[in-house]
């Protein structure tokens, strides 16, 4: 199977097989599904038939295949890129947030509930780091002590951020 979301807030599940729509996800009963751009959707790598997606309207929706809609919610992680993951225990999500506070936070899906919020304080501000070809690097001392070259790069906050994961083995 594959999942597929966008601003248009239904997630479309594709039989890989057949290269066919399956299913098209977005509200079921009580439960609306999400009312902007959704992000992020990964499968469940313990029950398959469950996926989890996140976006702009602050929400995880948590989808069930076998009930061809939302069974749950969680309010609260700004997804805005490829920053969901699952723990391999199948019940613990890793969400990350376009945002200065409690950007990194893990969840149990059993009970809804945030279990750890992980402070993160974008790579040492940036203090650390340099962005060449956007891609952050470790600054070195003998590099071009140009200040305004390096101004551009020093970003005034922490940078927000856009993906997360878990360490896979």
């Amino acid at each position: 199977m594959l999942a597929t979301a966008g601003r248009d807030t239904h997630i479309r599940i594709y039989d890989e097989t057949t290269k066919s729509l399956f299913l098209n996800l977005k509200e079921k009963g009580d439960l609306p599904g999400h009312s902007n751009r959704i992000f992020c959707v990964k499968f469940n790598p313990i029950i398959p038939q469950v996926l989890v997606s996140g976006g702009w309207d602050n929400t995880i929706q948590i989808y069930d295949t076998r009930e061809k809609g939302p069974v749950a919610s969680i309010y609260g992680p700004h997804v805005c890129g490829d920053s969901i993951d699952f723990r391999n225990d199948g019940v613990t999500l890793l969400t990350g947030s376009y945002r200065q506070d409690d950007a990194l936070q893990t969840w149990d899906l059993r009970t809804l509930k945030c279990t750890r919020t992980y402070e993160w304080d974008g790579l040492d501000g940036g203090k650390s780091f340099v962005d060449k070809d956007n891609v952050l690097i470790p600054k070195v001392d003998n590099q071009d002590d140009d200040k305004e070259h390096m101004q551009r790069f020093k970003p005034q906050s922490p940078p927000m951020l856009y993906a997360s994961m878990f360490n896979r083995k």
